[in-house]
């Protein structure tokens, strides 16, 4: 099943350290380009070089589907997605 996790810390450190327990670790990528990641490391892609799990790297053009759409019912994906909104502020 699917099951959301939230975690403090650093994104690659805390991902790593959770995919060590699953069978597939879904994140999602911004998608901020080549310049973009001069300024904001890409998460997806350093986690990919330290993570022991499968990795399913989704770009923003795909969460904006009617499938990822769904998965957006859940109370935990909803009440993570508030609190990155949160410390986006």
């Amino acid at each position: 099943g699917l099951e959301a996790h939230a975690a403090l810390g650093s994104a690659v450190e805390e991902l790593a350290r959770y995919g060590a327990s699953v069978d597939l670790l879904v994140i999602g990528a911004r998608g901020y380009g080549r310049i973009g990641r001069l300024l904001h490391p890409s998460t997806s892609e350093r986690l990919a070089l330290t993570t022991t799990c499968p990795l399913l790297v989704v770009p923003r053009t795909l969460a904006a589907s009617p499938v990822a759409a769904d998965l957006s019912t859940s109370p935990a994906i909803r009440a993570s997605d508030a609190r990155i909104a949160a410390e986006e502020r």
